[in-house]
């Protein structure tokens, strides 16, 4: 028979134990409850909110470890949750939301980010087009995003490229517009690393309208 002593250790330890499952259920509760009401999510049934919950936390844990990499300088770009927490990053097209039609369109000689950057900077604003499926992507949050695993994928999502620039420590980037809101990352916009090896195959599918 184990002493007392012992006995009353064991159920300390799994009493502190219990105490911090708690608090961390509460905590991943009290994060969801504050998500939902922040972005006005509901759900048609108990199961599809389950669901999305699962989803939303899997995501929080994901931005959570990346950030720690973040504050130790490993990376160079930070993630932010947004109002897309709850999905897995699959779009859909729909009609209603055309803007413009076009008379034709001019093609930037593929991977040539210089030739882009021509076009960006005699034209003005260029279409492009990135894999947009990362959780890196869909949860970048400020920093001049790079993540060479982007590049590895077929394009998904198309974007408008803006302009270019330089940080104070020399790293190029490019300044993409997304279409996701500003509540993605900087006010709506990203800085992706320019001639970097083709970030995310931004240079790949370029080109501007002719209206």
């Amino acid at each position: 028979m184990k002493p007392l002593w012992i006995l009353i250790v064991l159920f300390l330890e799994q009493l502190a134990v219990a105490r911090s499952s708690a608090f961390q259920d509460f905590w991943a509760e009290a994060q969801w409850a504050e998500f939902k009401a922040l972005h006005h999510k509901s759900y048609r049934s108990v199961e599809e909110e389950a669901f999305r919950r699962k989803i939303f936390l899997d995501n929080r844990y994901t931005i959570a470890r990346h950030n720690e990499r973040y504050g130790r300088g490993l990376v160079s770009f930070k993630l932010r949750m947004n109002q897309y927490g709850d999905l897995r990053g699959v779009c859909h097209f729909r009609n209603d939301s055309v803007g413009a039609t076009v008379t034709g369109t001019v093609t930037v000689e593929k991977g040539d980010e210089r030739m882009v950057e021509v076009a960006v900077a005699t034209v003005g604003p260029v279409s492009g087009a990135v894999y947009a499926k990362l959780l890196s992507f869909r949860f970048y949050g400020g920093g001049v995003y790079r993540d060479d695993e982007c590049g590895l994928h077929a394009l998904t999502h198309a974007v408008l490229i803006v302009g270019y620039g330089v940080t104070d420590d020399g790293t190029k980037y490019w300044i993409v517009k997304n279409s996701w809101g500003r509540g993605w990352g900087e006010h709506g916009y990203m800085r992706l690393a320019k001639d970097a090896g083709n970030q995310c195959r931004i240079a790949d599918l370029v080109s501007f309208p002719l209206v």
